[in-house]
């Protein structure tokens, strides 16, 4: 069971701590079913690669990154006030 940083769980098969454009995917169904990816916002975060996740009234931002030494890898940032995706920071919850 892997937390989706927002207050969810999803099944995954790969080890905890494992972040991926798929992981970041379940973990954003997980989130919102009816969801949708906003297609625009794909490695929006500088260099790290990022899912953003928008419903009707919001977005979440789930960061994949590409190495183990990025800050913001595994971070999620849920912006529940409008539907504007905003990257995580260092204090955001992490998924896994």
């Amino acid at each position: 069971m892997h937390s989706n940083g927002a207050g969810g769980t999803y099944l995954d098969c790969n080890p905890l701590g494992t972040y991926t454009a798929a992981s970041a995917d379940e973990a954003a169904r997980s989130w919102s079913a009816t969801g949708t990816s906003y297609d625009g916002f794909t490695l929006g975060c500088g260099s790290l690669a990022c899912l953003g996740w928008q419903t009707s009234s919001a977005c979440g931002v789930w960061c994949w990154g590409v190495s183990d030494a990025d800050a913001l890898r595994g971070r999620v940032n849920l912006n529940t006030a409008s539907q504007t995706c905003i990257c995580p920071q260092t204090g955001s919850p992490t998924w896994n």
